[in-house]
């Protein structure tokens, strides 16, 4: 589908923001992502996340790996967390309104 890239784009912050309930870094928020079928490039992830630290809904630690450079641990805030409530009530009441319109034809 054509449209399925600008649609998602729109609201990937969602999940992202779901999956930081618990400290990730990128390459872990990518692999949860797509263990529930959610692919998510990672130069579209970068972006979002840099989005979202400005609007402070993320926070962000560096952890010494063993494997390499230092990680960028991501976590959500309570702002982001209300953040999140706000939006997938939003969601809801979208996806609630989609539901009965498709009903009507």
């Amino acid at each position: 589908m054509e449209n399925d890239s600008q649609i998602k784009k729109g609201i990937l912050e969602i999940p992202i923001l779901l999956v930081l309930g618990s400290e990730k870094y990128v390459s872990e928020i990518l692999e949860t992502l797509q263990k529930q079928d959610l692919f998510v490039p990672e130069g579209t992830i970068y972006p979002i996340l840099t989005r979202l630290m400005k609007l402070e809904y993320l926070e962000y630690r560096w952890q010494e790996s063993n494997s390499g450079p230092p990680r960028k641990y991501f976590k959500i805030t309570a702002e982001g967390q209300k953040y999140l409530q706000e939006s997938l009530k939003i969601l809801e009441n979208l996806f609630s309104t989609i539901k009965t319109l498709k009903k009507l034809n």
